[in-house]
């Protein structure tokens, strides 16, 4: 039942665009908060390269999310439950066992790696991070072929040992450098040569970290080739096998382990009809957010193709976080009558780490940080989203 006198907001996913939403309603009582997720814990995916290099656990990558809600004012409830559709008409969203009414509706629900399907077998013999359990997976197989490398090869050299990347965007160059990274620091530390231990970036694009700043691609391709990382761009993947990569010139890459950071693909939530969506399955919405031709849902982060002047931003953790505030202001207005503001989300920086406590971003595209002291900024910011997370 909805509370009396009050609007109700459903937020759909309790990751970083919708868990700023459902803050900005910390102790307006008018309103009634229910923030819908089949997890109960909040994965910090931008923080998978610490998770995979072993300076960091998992509950330092993750944050429990009805502990969060409950410090939070008592008008924002957490149900852990799947949103299985939601029909506008009526107002309202199913789960397997309930159905919720609704005044106000935010889809948050993110997205997960995209395998292209023409790519063939690539979903069957490579690993992705997107999710906790898939990042889970990567480290263990990681480990384990490092473990086989020293056990088995390390004084020998029997065979070089491969591992691929496809993608070289945010995710696979920060993978990239921190494995490279770990195998130079680790192998040194125990006396042994990472000869023949081989990491490969792979990518369709021109260069990496395609639509990034030119400085910021400059200064990462020095580092990865200082760590010793093999950059192929402008090669498209047609064929993975359990140990081989096929390009569409012919050309083949073994390889004893793969991941591929490719690009994303959203999840949309099953609807009574029909809504625009692009060829990543996310919701083309207006300038205020809403869904084609829905003045009272809305849709956030990742799940969302967002543009401001004909410009695409970027589906980044920081955009999520921005559009969620966003759009829960937005909301607050429009309950009490008053003109909701368009307002896109603005990049102001962008971080990445590249192995060990080095990294590489700018600020508002203007000023260039390299080294340690970018380290320190990038970590600043995650440890700042920490404490921004407690009430």
């Amino acid at each position: 039942m909805k509370a009396e006198g009050k609007k109700r907001v459903i937020i759909i996913g309790a990751s970083y665009g919708g868990l700023h939403a459902a803050k900005e309603f910390n102790k307006k009582d008018d309103f009634e908060v229910l923030v819908f997720d089949k997890k109960n814990f909040h994965y910090l995916q931008t923080e998978a390269y610490d998770f995979i290099a072993n300076k960091s656990n998992i509950s330092d990558i993750t944050i429990d999310i009805g502990t969060y809600i409950n410090k939070l004012s008592s008008n924002i409830k957490f149900v852990k439950e799947k949103v299985l559709e939601f029909d506008a008409s009526q107002q309202k969203i199913k789960t397997a066992s309930n159905e919720y009414f609704y005044d106000y509706l935010i889809i948050a629900t993110g997205a997960r790696t995209n395998f292209p399907s023409f790519i063939k077998g690539l979903r069957e013999n490579s690993n992705g991070v997107k999710t906790l359990f898939r990042a889970l997976g990567f480290k263990q197989k990681f480990e384990s072929t490092i473990y086989e490398y020293i056990t088995d090869n390390a004084f020998s050299h029997q065979r070089d040992y491969n591992i691929i990347i496809g993608g070289a965007g945010l995710s696979g160059v920060e993978i990239a450098a921190e494995m490279a990274y770990i195998i130079q620091t680790d192998f040194k530390r125990l006396g042994i040569r990472c000869l023949g231990f081989n990491i490969t970036l792979v990518d369709a694009a021109e260069t990496i970290l395609p639509g990034m700043d030119r400085r910021i691609i400059y200064a990462t391709i020095k580092r990865l080739k200082a760590l010793g990382v093999h950059i192929k761009t402008k090669s498209f993947i047609k064929e993975v096998y359990p140990n081989e990569l096929i390009l569409n010139d012919g050309e083949k890459l073994p390889f004893d382990f793969m991941i591929f950071t490719g690009g994303i693909k959203a999840e949309p939530i099953a609807s009574q009809k029909e809504y625009k969506l692009n060829k990543f399955n996310q919701y083309i919405v207006d300038d205020l957010y809403n869904i084609e031709n829905e003045k009272n849902i809305f849709a956030i982060g990742d799940v969302a193709y967002i543009t401001a002047d004909d410009t695409i931003i970027p589906p980044t953790a920081q955009s999520a976080e921005q559009s969620g505030t966003i759009v829960a202001k937005n909301i607050i207005k429009m309950a009490h009558n008053q003109e909701p503001i368009k307002k896109a989300p603005i990049i102001r920086g962008m971080f990445i780490a590249l192995g060990g406590k080095y990294a590489v971003g700018t600020i508002y595209d203007k000023i260039v940080f390299k080294g340690y002291f970018a380290y320190l900024i990038k970590k600043f910011i995650t440890n700042f989203y920490k404490v921004f997370l407690k009430p």
